[in-house]
């Protein structure tokens, strides 16, 4: 499982999350995220157009816990399967987002997180050539 988090944009922060589901489809995913460098006030799911029927649910504790979990009769076959949208108390340079647990099927499994690129500015100098 894959988690794939866009720059802050304000006072929200995108992530995808993507499932591998090539050796068995999945019918059920669970997420648990803890949450710092900002406070979250609600979690939005969108699922992609593989997962329509599915249902989904999100919470956010006090101690910046973040609960998702998606499910359907239909299986998922794989790939992007659902953008969530952290919507923070106040705008965040950052959010990290670290995983406590997640399920494919109720079978544990690992999740990478991938944080969005540094706003480092890089330079690219190019040599001058005069005739």
């Amino acid at each position: 499982m894959l988690l794939r988090v866009a720059p802050p944009a304000g006072n929200v922060v995108t992530a995808t999350l993507w499932v591998d589901a090539a050796a068995s489809p999945v019918h059920a995913v669970e997420l648990a995220l803890q949450v710092s460098g900002a406070t979250v006030d609600a979690v939005a799911i969108t699922l992609d157009s593989q997962a329509s029927g599915w249902i989904e649910a999100a919470n956010v504790d006090a101690d910046g816990r973040v609960r998702v979990a998606v499910a359907g009769a239909q299986p998922f076959a794989g790939g992007a399967l659902a953008v969530l949208r952290f919507t923070l108390q106040q705008p965040a340079d950052s959010l990290t987002l670290t995983p406590i647990m997640a399920a494919l099927d109720e079978a544990p499994v690992a999740v990478q997180v991938e944080d969005p690129p540094s706003a480092v500015q890089r330079s690219l100098y190019l040599p001058i050539l005069q005739r």
